[in-house]
């Protein structure tokens, strides 16, 4: 859930920082649909797995967010 809320509010700061170089969600979209899809294929993690390894994966996840913004926002 974290990453998911981590998303929407990096998503909304770059929509509201855009400037004369519009972001909108669908370039969002267009740019980002890899990352989306992992965001959605969360749920299918299994706990069997282990916490360590299910929490490291989520982590792996949130970085990638944090990346594909700071991509995003230098192009």
């Amino acid at each position: 859930m974290r990453n998911m809320i981590l998303f929407f509010n990096l998503a909304q700061k770059a929509v509201e920082k855009s400037g004369d170089n519009k972001v909108t969600w669908n370039h969002i979209k267009q740019s980002m649909g890899d990352t989306i899809y992992k965001i959605s294929a969360m749920k299918f993690q299994d706990p069997a797995d282990g916490e360590e390894n299910v929490v490291r994966e989520y982590k792996k996840l949130s970085e990638e967010i944090y990346q594909a913004f700071k991509a995003l926002e230098e192009s």
